[in-house]
């Protein structure tokens, strides 16, 4: 395996040109006609370095198989609720957030999303405290099933139900 500078655009191994190839991590010193700190070893069976890191062709092009993309999760910030009566109308719950970019959501379509991963939801208080909105399987006062309510943190202000009406 030749020893290249590690400045070359272009690169010779074993008689195979291969353009900008990504180079292994194992560092020897560098020839003195190469005129360069330090080559590197190159692999035969790496992938283009023209490809961002989770780029499928570069995934296909290393492995022969194509590399499954990851979803994005999307950021939601709750600064307003809308509260309904419990079924036995002896407390409230959240029945619908409003976000920071004036968007009402159902309480059903956090809880489907937030389990779906799919989004994350955030409070965001006027003072600017914010907290993990997360999903709670069963409320232990009426049974319903299921609500959402702030992750228990060092301060109240930034609870759903301590947030101005929608």
């Amino acid at each position: 395996m030749d020893l290249l500078p590690l400045s070359g655009l272009a690169t010779t191994v074993a008689g195979r040109s291969d353009a900008g190839t990504n180079l292994t991590k194992s560092k020897v010193p560098a020839p003195a006609q190469h005129g360069g700190p330090a080559a590197y070893r190159i692999p035969t069976d790496a992938a283009p370095s023209c490809c961002p890191p989770d780029s499928n062709a570069c995934a296909t092009a290393a492995s022969g198989a194509p590399k499954e993309p990851q979803p994005t999760m999307t950021t939601h910030y709750v600064t307003r609720v809308r509260k309904a009566p419990s079924p036995g109308k002896t407390h409230e719950h959240i029945e619908t957030v409003c976000t920071s970019d004036n968007q009402s959501y159902s309480r059903d379509h956090v809880i489907r999303t937030i389990n779906g991963r799919t989004d994350e939801w955030y409070t965001r208080s006027p003072s600017g405290a914010t907290a993990k909105i997360e999903v709670i399987t069963k409320c232990g006062r009426c049974d319903l099933k299921p609500y959402i309510r702030t992750v228990a943190d060092t301060t109240t202000i930034d609870n759903l139900g301590s947030l101005p009406a929608c």
